[in-house]
């Protein structure tokens, strides 16, 4: 009976051991696992920052180039290139409620 007691104590101590290893590597690879998650989030996360901050930029020269173009001269510029004339003297003519204007 001593021997089926050694057999039965080696074989206990063979299973711990066992469970023991699988858990530490399983822990092992799901840290590393943790990390290249960690390290892909905080790259997306400084590839989102860099893009919000070259919309941001692309915005103000946008809205920069908008001003431009709403500025008197630039009307007058346009105008002119389209062949228009200013008017001196504008009379207004009703006609049943509707308002047209007439150049003399």
């Amino acid at each position: 009976m001593k021997k089926r007691t050694k057999k039965k104590s080696i074989n206990s101590v063979s299973v711990g051991i066992s469970i023991s290893l699988f858990i530490g590597v399983f822990a092992f690879f799901f840290s590393i696992f943790q990390v290249l998650d960690s390290n892909d989030i905080k790259y997306n996360a400084m590839a989102k920052l860099s893009q919000i901050e070259d919309l941001k930029i692309e915005n103000e020269k946008l809205e920069i180039k908008v001003t431009k173009l709403k500025t008197s001269q630039n009307l007058k510029d346009s105008a002119t290139n389209l062949n228009m004339v200013g008017v001196s003297d504008v009379r207004y003519v009703s006609l049943g409620g509707d308002s047209v204007v007439i150049n003399r």
